[in-house]
């Protein structure tokens, strides 16, 4: 790979000395779950030696932000949701900001995850590996991701699945155990999505692990504010729905800041990855 005739061989695949006991030859290779589990878990280290020191900071930024925002409604109009609410809401200059920002932003990462659909077939062709590594077949679960993506940001901005909760209880569909609203249904489906689309994405997921890090982030953030979203609202104080309000909201929109940084670091990946193989392909 990369021009390189030095290196093990993994299944058939050359290995170069730079790439062995790293996570950049990994699709095709993998011979079972436990290799996955492992290859995954030093992807995740890698990811953490490599972006912590830039993440850090750029996620100190975006709380200062959204912490700022809820005081600042809180003090100038009563409501710390005011610059989160939802659109349906936002009656005032400003209202629902974050909302459209965080909308933005899943629609960016929508965006770098279809460049990643179309880059990993290129990439493959190039490392003489189309079809058995990363060719056409494991650019479709990207192309899914992005779509899913372009669906979440469409529907924070569109509120499509709090009209399907609406819709649902008027309809008489229960809530779930009695107290968690029908969105419940909606917010299953699109996490059986996601997951899907992850585990069929897993060996690039796994090939470039040292991007991995803000993915992780994504999958935590959306999970805290699920769970936070499944309180019964109407059942809180003032005081409570001021607090947990924008916590959901906030985890929520650093779930979108973090699959846009994923979608930035992998596409970034990808492409490299592709020219300096072409690269290396020439110089042979």
């Amino acid at each position: 790979m990369r021009g390189s005739s030095r290196g093990r061989e993994v299944r058939g695949l050359q290995v170069t000395p730079e790439q062995d006991g790293d996570t950049s030859a990994v699709a095709g290779e993998l011979r079972g779950p436990a290799d996955l589990v492992r290859e995954a878990v030093r992807g995740l280290a890698a990811s953490r030696d490599r972006l912590a020191g830039a993440l850090v900071p750029l996620y100190i930024i975006a709380l200062v932000i959204l912490i700022a925002a809820a005081a600042v409604g809180k003090l100038r109009w009563s409501n710390s949701l005011y610059f989160l609410e939802d659109l349906k809401f936002a009656a005032g200059t400003g209202q629902g900001a974050l909302t459209v920002v965080n909308g933005l932003m899943l629609g960016a990462a929508a965006t770098l995850l279809a460049v990643v659909a179309h880059q990993l077939p290129l990439m493959g062709a190039v490392e003489g590996r189309a079809g058995t590594g990363l060719g056409e077949r494991f650019s479709l679960p990207w192309l899914a991701f992005a779509a899913l993506a372009l669906v979440l940001a469409l529907d924070e901005v569109l509120m499509a699945h709090e009209y399907v909760a609406y819709r649902l209880d008027r309809g008489g569909v229960p809530r779930v155990f009695g107290v968690i609203d029908q969105d419940f249904f909606v917010f299953s489906i699109y996490g059986v999505a996601v997951l899907t689309v992850l585990w069929f994405a897993l060996p690039t997921i796994v090939e470039f692990g040292s991007a991995v890090l803000p993915l992780c982030a994504f999958g935590l953030f959306m999970i805290v504010s699920q769970m936070i979203d499944f309180v019964p609202w109407h059942e809180l104080t003032r005081t409570q729905q001021q607090i947990l309000g924008p916590a959901e909201e906030a985890f929520k929109c650093l779930g979108g800041f973090s699959l846009m940084l994923y979608g930035v670091v992998l596409a970034h990946d990808v492409v490299e990855r592709r020219v300096e193989a072409a690269r290396g392909a020439r110089d042979d």
